[in-house]
């Protein structure tokens, strides 16, 4: 597991980052974490 893919659980499972997100609008974290997901694996 690539450092982003570890960051990109860490981000989901941390309470201020997925209340700072979903205050945005829910999902976001979801999504956010997917598009890092993403990143990660085509670098």
């Amino acid at each position: 597991m690539t450092l982003t893919r570890r960051q990109t659980c860490l981000y989901q499972e941390h309470p201020e980052f997925t209340a700072r997100y979903e205050a945005i609008a829910p999902g976001l974290t979801e999504y956010l974490a997917e598009a890092m997901r993403v990143f990660a694996e085509r670098r």
